[in-house]
C-alpha cells in the first residue's frame, strides 16, 4: 500500500478533530437536569433539551423494565379491596405460601423487581414489629413466628431479583394516628426496623 505523506496528515488530522468534538460534545452534557437561558430561542433550547442525560441511578431504574408490586395482607383473607384496621390478626394464615415460587414466577414473566407491601393503610404489618401488635406476630401462621417481609427479601436474594418495600404513611390501626409528633415517631421507628432488617 502506497500512502503519501499529505494523505496520511489529512487522515491523524481528521480522526484528531473528530475526537475533539466528540470530547468537546461530552462537556457539553447535561446530567438530569438544566436551566435554560432567558433570551435563548426554540432552537438553542431544543439543542440543549438533546444533552440531557440521565444519572446512572436513573438509568439503572429503566433497565430494569417491568417491576412487581405486591399487594398481599389482611384484604386477601377478608375479600376486601379497602380496609379499616379492625381486622383481626387472626385472619392471616397463608398456610401455602412459598416465597421462592413468587420470585419464580415473576422472573419467567421477565420482571426484575419484587416490591412488598410491608404495611397497607389498614396497619397490618406483614413482619414482626415493636411498634404494634397488629401484625404476623399476632396471626396464626408459622405459629406467630413468621416473617412475610423476611421471606420474599430471601428469595429474592437467593434468586438475583432486585427487592423493595412499600409501607403505607396512613395507618387506620394505630391510635396515634392524627397525633402527627407520636404517630411520626411511631412511623419513623417502623421505617427504621425495615430498613435496618430488610437492607
Amino acid at each position: 500500500m502506497n500512502i503519501n505523506c499529505n494523505t496520511l496528515f489529512i487522515v491523524l488530522f481528521s480522526a484528531v478533530m473528530i475526537l475533539l468534538q466528540s470530547c468537546n460534545h461530552k462537556e457539553s452534557l447535561f446530567e438530569k437536569s438544566l436551566t435554560f437561558p432567558e433570551n435563548a430561542t426554540l432552537e438553542e433550547n431544543i439543542d440543549l433539551a438533546s444533552r440531557v442525560t440521565p444519572i446512572l441511578k436513573q438509568l439503572e431504574w429503566q433497565k430494569l423494565e417491568m417491576t412487581a408490586f405486591i399487594h398481599f395482607g389482611i384484604n386477601t383473607f377478608t375479600n376486601r379491596e379497602w380496609g379499616d384496621g379492625k381486622e383481626s390478626p387472626s385472619l392471616f394464615d397463608p398456610v401455602e405460601f412459598d416465597a421462592f415460587q413468587w420470585v419464580r414466577v415473576l422472573q419467567d414473566a421477565g420482571l426484575k423487581m419484587l416490591i412488598i407491601t410491608a404495611k397497607h393503610h389498614d396497619g397490618f404489618c406483614l413482619r414482626p414489629t415493636s411498634t404494634t401488635e397488629h401484625s404476623v406476630a399476632a396471626s396464626p401462621w408459622r405459629d406467630g413466628k413468621g416473617d412475610l417481609v423476611k421471606e420474599v427479601k430471601q428469595a429474592c436474594d437467593s434468586l438475583g431479583m432486585k427487592f423493595g418495600v412499600y409501607v403505607s404513611p396512613w395507618d387506620m390501626n394505630a391510635p396515634s394516628y392524627g397525633d402527627s409528633p407520636k404517630y411520626n415517631d411511631m412511623f419513623n421507628q417502623q421505617l427504621t426496623e425495615l430498613l435496618s432488617n430488610y437492607g
